[in-house]
C-alpha cells in the first residue's frame, strides 16, 4: 500500500532538476502540495508547471539553502506556502 501526502505540504531543496525534481514530481503525483526551493528561478517555473500538470498546489521558492541569511530561511517560505496552499493570501 502508497502512503497518500494528500493535505500534506512537502519542501524539496533541490527541486529545479535531478532527483530533486524527481522527488518533488513523486510527491506530487501522491497528491502532496509542494514548496519546490533551488537557486535558478527559471528551472524552479518549469518543474511547477510539471507538479500543477499532476493536479498538486506548487510553490516555488528561488534560494540557496548555503546561506544561512535570515530572508532566505525556510521558516518564511513554509508560511508562504501554508497560506498560498490553503488558499489565504498574505
Amino acid at each position: 500500500m502508497t502512503p497518500s501526502f494528500a493535505d500534506k505540504v512537502v519542501l524539496v531543496t533541490g527541486a529545479s532538476r535531478g532527483i530533486g525534481r524527481a522527488v518533488a514530481l513523486a510527491f506530487a503525483g501522491e497528491g502532496a502540495s509542494v514548496v519546490l526551493a533551488a537557486r535558478s528561478r527559471e528551472h524552479l517555473a518549469e518543474v511547477e508547471l510539471e507538479v500543477r500538470g499532476l493536479g498538486a498546489d506548487a510553490l516555488s521558492v528561488p534560494t540557496d539553502v548555503t546561506r544561512s541569511s535570515p530572508r532566505r530561511s525556510g521558516t518564511t517560505s513554509g508560511r508562504r506556502c501554508r497560506r498560498a496552499c490553503s488558499g489565504r493570501s498574505s
